[in-house]
């Protein structure tokens, strides 16, 4: 982003911006599974549909070719991504002693992306059965795409993946087709990042039929619900950022919008401007039957899994009405795109194939939901649950988005859908009634923002924490008079760690601003403006931590020193600790997949209208109670509420603000946000107008959404990287106390090919001299985002390789 390099001058980090591989030769070009438009041809709504489809159905093959890949890969002896050509060639393996790591005294900058070679190739001595088995696997998935995209109840045109050389084939899994498939580059129409690239495609589809940014996010967010149960859908809730055009808005009657609250501010929402920027919530809220001490006499498990975890969800209520005030295609035709890939099926990808394998075979409770288990089941046995490849269809869920597209959201909530949900969670023992369904209605509000460094940075508030705490720690992070650019990493990474501790710290007085306004309006407030994340500046130490007392300041500080892990919350806690350490060896198998139940998605099309939305339906796989009438998974939202004694399944510990009330939503993590040029001379909410969009993004992963956010902000907008460098650098978590434990996280090494990941042991060493515990972690969260250069308005698109999502556009 070279406006974003120009406005910072000198002391910025320079990064490369293409990684190495290990086939140099020019002429071998590798192609990208996203499409990129590069005619404006004129199409009818007719022939835009039947191309969407046909887009879709060859990167649904795509990814069963893939994995058919790798299952071929596997039964011969070895990893799909030990097929490097290049290592045929290559003897000269100075990396093989370090596994592909350079060595510690190598530049970080290298380290973050060096280049990788796995181990002896597959196809020393096994050519031929290579050559075979690939000509048959790759017969055999055309064949499904060319069945898929010619399908009869078909209503839906992309060529397949495909490399202009043959020979260059297996590049699809080098360093350079990673980043290939997981970012594009100089799109001028429009951009989609999600978390699955079948999703992303409904997005770009749905603008290339003339839809704007909130007909696609919707969209992209109830495909998302069907592609990635594991994550969100309808059973959740979310939260939406939108910027949109205020023609968009004015053209529409009012006495159509369906009934929300209205909880914005009006100094900003009767703001001038060709733009407007609001925050659709529509977060789960706790069931009128609910109370702070449900839990007490109950195992702990009671709030994360089963029916008492449910609370009344909300996401459809949310894009209805987003839809309803800023969208332009009709409400059915975003709807459609989802309700076909139900029906019809989409392969089961990487993700969800792990989610899958690790509940099922991880899980011993997991047999206690036998309609889960059918559905994740061929046949209703653990034996034959749903693999990488395999279709995973959901005709009942189909049935329900048809009435939907017809009903809309009254659909879900009021009639014999509603009656069904709430009679199969009663039956299981739940509180959730007809009255609490039809009662909910998404909320309205006013975003929060302020300028840092020349940005202005815009987020979402409470019951969110996301938007405020990564603002209070970019603000706290942009007051030191030498920038991050200037310093050496390990003393950045120091500085950034204590950031994130201040504002987790304060982050335990956020909670529904209903029931705790006065509270939260002042954490708010201390985050985002004023001088308070100043002060807690001054008192922060460059060469050591602070005691556990000290962060937030003794306004916000809930902590004592003495809060360890030796700390016995109550007369569960063993049976906790054992809950935990299952959770751990689930986690292990997932490696960089594992991100809890929550899905992003970014999107800016060709106006200048963006959206960024996280959806949740909280665990993997949610409460695990699946409504087999409805083909809804509904969340486990509850375990987001503290729990008095208890930290919760992200170990995060419990405040008295966030506590269980009737009607009442729980604190979440989700962090959808934009950063726009600040116009000097302007105050912040008059320069959210097009030409000042920079960057949309969002991520998944409980609490390591906001740090990851913070962290690929601050890489693009204090150190100038490009998006993919920017994401692909590894991070560090710090959530203040995980588990009882004071505690940073540092990202290991998990991908087997691309950029490493793992934090440097010059930057760990520097971190334990300053006083920091560390704890080498999996995973470090999952963005999605789409930047604007702001010279040639072009967008790059970039989806977190830690997930293997891809993005789409043209």
């Amino acid at each position: 982003m070279a406006s974003i390099d120009q406005s910072l001058g000198a002391g910025i980090t320079s990064f490369p911006t293409t990684l190495p591989t290990e086939n140099n030769d020019e002429s071998c070009e590798i192609q990208s599974p996203i499409s990129v438009k590069t005619e404006d041809t004129p199409l009818t709504p007719e022939g835009r549909r039947r191309q969407g489809f046909t887009r879709r159905s060859f990167v649904a093959a795509e990814s069963l070719f893939h994995a058919m890949v790798t299952r071929a890969f596997s039964i011969a002896g070895a990893d799909h991504n030990d097929y490097d050509p290049a290592a045929m060639e290559d003897t000269d393996n100075d990396d093989a002693e370090n596994n592909g790591h350079p060595t510690e005294d190598n530049d970080d900058d290298d380290e973050y992306f060096g280049k990788r070679r796995d181990g002896p190739s597959l196809c020393r001595g096994r050519s031929a059965c290579c050559i075979v088995s690939s000509l048959i696997l790759l017969g055999v998935s055309v064949t499904v795409g060319v069945m898929m995209a010619t399908h009869e109840t078909s209503s839906w045109s992309i060529p397949p993946y495909s490399s202009s050389n043959g020979s260059c084939a297996a590049d699809k899994y080098s360093v350079l087709s990673l980043k290939e498939s997981s970012s594009v580059e100089g799109l001028k129409h429009g951009a989609v990042a999600s978390d699955h690239p079948v999703c992303s495609q409904v997005g770009s589809d749905i603008l290339q039929q003339g839809g704007n940014a909130v007909d696609a996010a919707v969209a992209t967010v109830l495909c998302l619900g069907v592609a990635n149960p594991a994550s969100s859908g309808l059973g959740g809730g979310a939260f939406m950022l939108i910027h949109s055009s205020r023609e968009n808005f004015e053209r529409k009657d009012p006495a159509t919008f369906p009934e929300f609250i209205d909880a914005r501010d009006i100094s900003l929402a009767d703001e001038q401007g060709t733009f407007m920027t609001e925050v659709v919530d529509c977060r789960e809220t706790a069931p009128e039957k609910s109370s702070t001490d449900m839990y007490r006499e109950l195992p702990n498990t009671a709030s994360a899994i089963g029916p008492l975890a449910i609370a009344v969800p909300g996401e459809l209520r949310g894009m209805e009405l987003a839809h309803a005030r800023h969208g332009k295609l009709p409400w059915k035709d975003v709807v459609e795109p989802a309700r076909e890939l139900a029906q019809n099926g989409i392969p089961v990808g990487e993700h969800l194939a792990s989610d899958i394998k690790g509940v099922v075979t991880k899980f011993p409770k997991y047999g206690d939901f036998p309609a889960l288990q059918r559905h994740l089941t061929h046949s209703g046995s653990s034996e034959t649950y749903l693999k990488e490849g395999e279709l995973l269809k959901n005709p009942s869920l189909a049935e329900t988005l048809r009435q939907v597209a017809e009903q809309g959201a009254d659909a879900l909530y009021t009639g014999a859908n509603a009656e069904k949900i709430v009679q199969e969670i009663q039956d299981a023992g739940g509180i959730l009634t007809i009255r609490d369904m039809g009662g909910y209605k998404a909320t309205l509000r006013s975003p929060v923002h302020a300028d840092v460094s020349g940005f202005t940075v815009v987020g979402v508030p409470p019951p969110s924490s996301g938007g405020a705490v990564v603002i209070g720690a970019a603000r706290f992070l942009a007051g030191y008079k030498t920038p991050l650019a200037a310093t050496a990493d390990s003393l950045s990474m120091h500085r950034i760690v204590e950031a994130m501790r201040h504002a987790f710290s304060i982050r335990m007085s956020l909670s529904d601003p209903l029931y705790n306004t006065g509270v939260n309006n002042d954490a708010v407030a201390d985050l985002t403006a004023g001088d308070y994340m100043e002060s807690l500046r001054r008192i922060t130490k460059d060469n050591s931590t602070l005691g556990l007392s000290q962060y937030g300041g003794e306004k916000w500080a809930q902590l004592n020193d003495d809060d360890t892990m030796k700390e016995a919350q109550d007369a569960h806690e063993g049976d906790r600790r054992r809950d935990l350490l299952r959770q751990r060896r689930l986690a292990r198998p997932f490696g960089y997949l594992d991100d809890s139940g929550t899905s992003h998605l970014s999107v800016v099309d060709k106006d200048g209208n963006a959206v960024a939305v996280t959806s949740s339906i909280n665990g993997i796989f949610g409460s695990w109670i699946f409504s087999e009438a409805t083909g809804v998974l509904l969340g486990n939202t509850m375990d987001d509420f503290g729990v008095p004694g208890r930290s919760n399944f992200y170990g995060l510990k419990p405040s008295e603000a966030n506590f269980i009330l009737p009607g009442k939503k729980p604190l979440s993590s989700m962090s959808p946000t934009m950063v726009f040029r600040r116009q000097e001379g302007k105050y912040a909410a008059e320069t959210m107008g097009w030409g000042d969009l920079v960057l949309t993004l969002g991520g998944s992963g409980g609490p390591k959404i906001i740090t990851a956010v913070l962290q690929v902000l601050l890489n693009v907008c204090f150190l100038g990287m490009p998006l993919f460098e920017a994401m692909a650098r590894p991070r560090v978590h710090d959530q203040l106390v995980y588990h009882d434990a004071v505690v940073t996280g540092t990202e290991k090494d998990v991908l087997e090919q691309g950029p490493t990941l793992a934090v440097s042991q010059r930057t760990k060493g520097s971190l334990i001299q300053r006083g920091h515990s560390l704890l080498d972690i999996d995973y470090t969260g999952c963005v999605q985002a789409v930047s604007v250069d702001l010279d040639t308005k072009t967008l790059s698109a970039v989806s977190d390789i830690r997930k293997g999502g891809s993005p789409a556009g043209y």
